[in-house]
C-alpha cells in the first residue's frame, strides 16, 4: 500500500477502495507544492507532517482543557508540562510512530479525527458556534477520507446535544452545520470527475452504482465480520 499511496497522487488516479479521495487530493498538491527529494520521499514526508499534527492536537486538546480549570492555570506549569507530556505520548507511540514514517492514508485518518476532537473541545470552551461550523466540515472531509471516520458522528452529537441542550431549536445553527458537512463532501467530485479517464483505477464512478460501490468499499465488507461468533 506505502508505494500505492505515493504513485495515486502522482498521476491523479484512484486508489484501491474506499479511493482515498482527499487523501489524493492532498497528497497530490504537497506533492506539486513541496518539491524537495523523490516524490516518493515526500510523499512519506506527508505522513510523518500528519503525525506530528496529530500530536500537536492532543496537546491543543489538554492546553485547552487545563485551561478551563481555573486552579490549574494557576499552578502555570501543569496545563503546559501536561500538554507536553500528552502530545510527546502520541508522538513516541509505536503504533503512531510506524504510521508516520512511509506514506499511507491512516495517519491522515488519525490527524483527521484528533483535529475533530480538538475543535470539539475548542467549541466546548468558547461557546463560539465557529468551532462547530469548521467541526462539521471536517466531518464531511472525513468522510470522503475514510468511511472509518463516520464512527465518531454519534459520539460528537450526543456530546454537543448534553453540553448545549437547546442548540436543537437553534435553526441557523443547524443548516450552518449541515453546510460545513456539504462543502466537506466535495473532494468525493474528484471520483465521477476523474474516473472516465484515470489512468490508473475504476472507470466507472461516474455512475452511482460504481461510485457507491467503491466509495463505500463494498467489495472489501467481507473482512469486516469474517469471524463469527462462536470463533
Amino acid at each position: 500500500d506505502p508505494s500505492e499511496y505515493q504513485f495515486i497522487p502522482a498521476i491523479w488516479g484512484i486508489a484501491h477502495p474506499p479511493g482515498y479521495a482527499f487523501y489524493t487530493l492532498l497528497a497530490g498538491l504537497w506533492q506539486r507544492i513541496v518539491t524537495v527529494g523523490s516524490v516518493a520521499w515526500r510523499t512519506n514526508l506527508l505522513a510523518a507532517c500528519a503525525g506530528a499534527w496529530a500530536a500537536s492536537r492532543v496537546s491543543a486538546i489538554v492546553l485547552s482543557l487545563g485551561a478551563c480549570d481555573r486552579e490549574s492555570r494557576a499552578a502555570g506549569w501543569w496545563p503546559a508540562g501536561s500538554a507536553l507530556v500528552g502530545g510527546l505520548a502520541v508522538a513516541s507511540a509505536p503504533d503512531v510512530w510506524q504510521h508516520s514514517i512511509h506514506a499511507n492514508a491512516h495517519i491522515v485518518s488519525a490527524a483527521i479525527t484528533v483535529t475533530q476532537l480538538w475543535l470539539l473541545v475548542c467549541w466546548w470552551r468558547t461557546g463560539r458556534i465557529a468551532w462547530l461550523y469548521g467541526l462539521a466540515w471536517l466531518v464531511g472531509i472525513g468522510v470522503t477520507h475514510h468511511p472509518i471516520t463516520v464512527w465518531g458522528i454519534p459520539a460528537y452529537l450526543l456530546f454537543i446535544l448534553l453540553a448545549r441542550p437547546g442548540i436543537i431549536k437553534e435553526w441557523r445553527a443547524i443548516l450552518g452545520g449541515v453546510g460545513g458537512v456539504v462543502v466537506g463532501l466535495m473532494p468525493w467530485l474528484y471520483f465521477p470527475l476523474r474516473s472516465p479517464e484515470v489512468p490508473f483505477g475504476p472507470t466507472d464512478m461516474a455512475s452511482w452504482d460504481g461510485f457507491l460501490r467503491h466509495a463505500t468499499a463494498q467489495g472489501l465488507r467481507v473482512n469486516l465480520f469474517h469471524f463469527g461468533l462462536a470463533d
